[in-house]
């Protein structure tokens, strides 16, 4: 997969990052590439991506067993 992405920065923001990349000796691809990751994990509430898919969609009968639950049921 190679998809591209484009992005203008502007003035000061450009001037910052070419800044900030020398300073830290950074690649601006891997940088970006990290900074996406971060991003969208963040935004899967820090799952897995797996996880994030499945979280909230998956359904359970809505009764849950308790101690006195089972206990009654055993006739306890």
């Amino acid at each position: 997969m190679n998809d591209v992405i484009q992005i203008r920065l502007g003035g000061q923001r450009a001037s910052n990052w070419k800044k900030f990349l020398k300073r830290t000796g950074l690649n601006q691809a891997d940088l970006i590439r990290d900074a996406l990751d971060e991003r969208m994990k963040a935004a899967n509430g820090g799952l897995p991506s797996v996880a994030a898919k499945w979280a909230g969609k998956v359904k359970g009968s809505g009764v849950t067993a308790t101690n006195a639950a089972v206990a009654k049921a055993l006739g306890r």
